[in-house]
């Protein structure tokens, strides 16, 4: 599991570009006949219209620090969140260590092409994220932001200014068929 503060989530939390796209897609999911992916693909398109980048502080397991104009970080302990994309597509749920996913702010224009591979999961190996992504394993993230940003708590999204990011190992057992 992550642990936020008091919140517990199971598979993955972020900040930036892919909570504002959670956020905004409450509002389509009231709209008759769009649901599931149809409405996070317009919540896509909404928040691709709006401001995009969040200044931030980005500290892991309190040695590494990276900061600058992110789209978004991700730490995340499952592969897949929200239409179906698979936002960390190397990690394991029983490791005991989550998997970082930062990626820079890239030009507008390069947007649409890079969110099919990032929905496949191609993101970490695909040479057009090569100068953007940072792909890192770890134990906790701290994340701080210069201006309020929106932060995604397995789906739960609040307006944050500063967020940690810890896992808690065997925290969760799972019984699965033979």
């Amino acid at each position: 599991m992550i642990r936020s503060g008091d919140r517990l989530s199971i598979n993955l939390c972020s900040i930036g570009l892919d909570a504002k796209v959670a956020y905004n897609m409450v509002s389509f999911k009231k709209v008759p006949f769009i649901s599931g992916s149809m409405a996070y693909d317009f919540a896509l398109l909404r928040t691709l219209l709006g401001r995009i980048g969040d200044q931030l502080e980005i500290t892991i397991d309190g040695v590494k620090k990276y900061e600058g104009n992110y789209l978004f970080a991700l730490a995340g302990s499952g592969k897949y969140y929200g239409g179906g994309y698979c936002g960390a597509p190397q990690a394991i749920p029983n490791d005991g260590l989550l998997d970082f996913i930062l990626i820079k702010k890239p030009p507008l224009n390069q947007i649409p092409a890079l969110v099919p591979i990032y929905k496949a999961g191609g993101h970490i190996t695909s040479e057009k994220f090569k100068d953007i992504l940072i792909f890192c394993r770890g134990k906790r993230m701290e994340v701080k932001a210069v201006k309020p940003a929106i932060a995604n708590f397995d789906g739960d999204c609040h307006f944050i200014d500063k967020v940690e990011f810890e896992v808690i190992p065997n925290s969760v057992n799972f019984i699965v068929p033979v």
